[in-house]
């Protein structure tokens, strides 16, 4: 430093410090100088003192660089030991230093922080009066692990802040020997407070889950691949007849299932670990004996990989139901048989009722008295139509018109002795009728296609009746007309005088339906009706 220079704040006492450790060296020097005895340096030579002065001035150089050397060395260790300080205060995690009987020694500031006091307040307590009353047996044991073990040890407990909040901590404790039988303890301290809670959480969900499915009164079961069982809730041991879930776990529930079942239940097997899912009806036999018929609606259940794992489903216990269904089932095949034993022997009587109706007119002279006899044959043909229809049908509430219909025409017609100049055209199409109707809209037919047979085609030869019948919008259109001489004018269907056509207005008001009569090239009866009875 020249004499014009100022010094650098600081430098004045560094300086100071400096002189006074030269001037000490400087006096040691000297001393063990005079031990060596070497030569005094005015008793040399001129070429021995210039060879000296130059391994001095060589020696001081080295010397110089030496210390640049130590210099820069020393900065840079205390640059790494504030790297270190910092990390080791700031680290996530509390760390401590304990002696054997658990007093702390030191603590970086995340555990001060952790504890929420001061660092230097710290230093000399006993951990232990942090740690929470109901957990100080834990904290004592884990003591007595880490002394006695040279292997890290763990615990977690509940650890009391100086406000009085709490935390969980999770502590990892190694021993570290330090000579002389003297050792510390360094520990890690983390705090797990929200896995804590996550973990409650878990175990609560659980909990719920487990009893909502042990309280569930269907079965609730899951299978592996190979249809051995994974899990099965009470109702389902319940089934089976086995008392806890450990006396079948594990096992194939293959010997549950009767046999010609089990290639069904495994085919749905198959499908659900192929990610489908699926139902069968499937009958078992319980590890005591008893017989039960079950409703099964399977799907895959998959892992958090959303890899199908088991088959979850839920089976219902049907055995009742089946037994309902198989009673149901006997009763209606007795009705029905009933109903056709009923039908046959209303149809044998009407069958005699024609043949003494048709026996009186063959005694009688008077031919008005005959046509009205024969009139009322051919009513009761067409009510044994029905009954005939019914008795060969499988159902008794609904009826083919056009089965009916076309039987119940070939019937009325075949009694006529002009039948075969006659030509009758069918076009109905094919749709269902309720059986309530049949005997009316039969009725009516017949009144229609009778009195065709007997009056339209007086004196001519091309002949033809044709019906046709057809539905839409859940109406029926029934279509009858012949090419024959045609109703008189006078005739009103509205207001008719003889006994057919009144009964015909009769009978369409009963359907509910509407009738209108066209004199064209002929007669056209046009009836329309509601395919189902009135007020259903």
């Amino acid at each position: 430093m020249t004499k014009h220079q100022r010094p650098k704040p600081g430098q004045e006492g560094a300086d100071l410090s400096k002189n006074k450790t030269d001037n000490s060296l400087r006096t040691s020097a000297e001393k063990m100088l005079k031990k060596k005895n070497l030569m005094p340096f005015h008793e040399m030579s001129d070429g021995h003192a210039n060879l000296l002065m130059h391994e001095l001035q060589v020696h001081q150089i080295e010397l110089e660089l030496q210390n640049e050397e130590l210099t820069r060395m020393r900065a840079e260790l205390e640059a790494t030991l504030g790297n270190y300080t910092s990390l080791y205060d700031f680290a996530p995690v509390g760390y401590f230093v304990f002696d054997a009987s658990g007093v702390i020694r030191s603590v970086n500031l995340t555990g001060a922080t952790m504890l929420g006091i001061e660092r230097s307040l710290i230093i000399k307590k006993r951990f232990g009066s942090f740690v929470d009353e109901a957990d100080l047996p834990k904290w004592n044991s884990h003591i007595i692990n880490v002394q006695q073990n040279v292997e890290k040890q763990t615990c977690e407990l509940k650890i009391k802040r100086d406000d009085g909040t709490s935390f969980y901590a999770r502590l990892e404790s190694i021993r570290v020997d330090s000579g002389d039988k003297v050792f510390v303890i360094r520990t890690a301290v983390s705090d797990v407070s929200e896995s804590k809670q996550m973990e409650k959480a878990l175990r609560k969900s659980e909990y719920l889950l487990q009893t909502i499915i042990d309280t569930e009164p269907q079965c609730v079961k899951m299978l592996d691949a190979d249809a051995n069982l994974i899990m099965m809730n009470k109702a389902g041991l319940k089934m089976i007849q086995v008392d806890s879930l450990d006396q079948v776990k594990g096992q194939c529930v293959r010997p549950l299932i009767v046999s010609e079942h089990w290639e069904s239940f495994m085919n749905l097997t198959k499908r659900v670990f192929m990610g489908e899912s699926g139902s069968l009806v499937f009958e078992i036999t319980g590890f005591k004996g008893r017989h039960l018929w079950l409703e099964t609606h399977a799907v895959p259940f998959r892992n958090e990989q959303n890899e199908i794992v088991a088959l979850l489903s839920v089976t219902l216990n049907i055995t009742a139901r089946r037994q309902a269904d198989e009673k149901i089932r006997n009763l209606l095949a007795e009705k029905d048989l009933i109903l056709k034993e009923v039908h046959h022997r209303i149809k044998n009587n009407m069958n005699v009722i024609a043949g003494l109706l048709s026996l009186q007119a063959n005694m009688l002279e008077n031919q008005e008295a005959v046509a009205a006899l024969n009139d009322s044959k051919s009513r009761v043909i067409s009510m044994m139509a029905l009954y005939d229809k019914l008795y060969r049908s499988e159902c008794f509430l609904e009826v083919s018109f056009k089965g009916y219909a076309t039987l119940l025409i070939n019937e009325i017609t075949a009694n006529f002795a002009n039948r075969k100049k006659v030509r009758i055209e069918i076009h109905i199409e094919d749709f269902i009728i309720s059986a309530k109707l049949l005997s009316t809209v039969g009725i009516i037919i017949n009144e229609i296609v009778t009195n065709a047979m007997k009056h339209a085609f007086s004196g001519r030869k091309d002949c033809l009746l044709s019906v046709s019948a057809a539905l839409k919008n859940q109406y029926i259109t029934l279509v009858i007309e012949d090419n024959g001489v045609g109703l008189p004018e006078f005739i009103d269907i509205h207001e008719p005088k003889g006994f057919g056509l009144q009964l015909l207005k009769m009978l369409t008001k009963q359907l509910g339906g509407s009738m209108k009569i066209e004199r064209e090239q002929g007669t056209r009866f046009i009836l329309k009706f509601k395919q189902q009875p009135q007020g259903e």
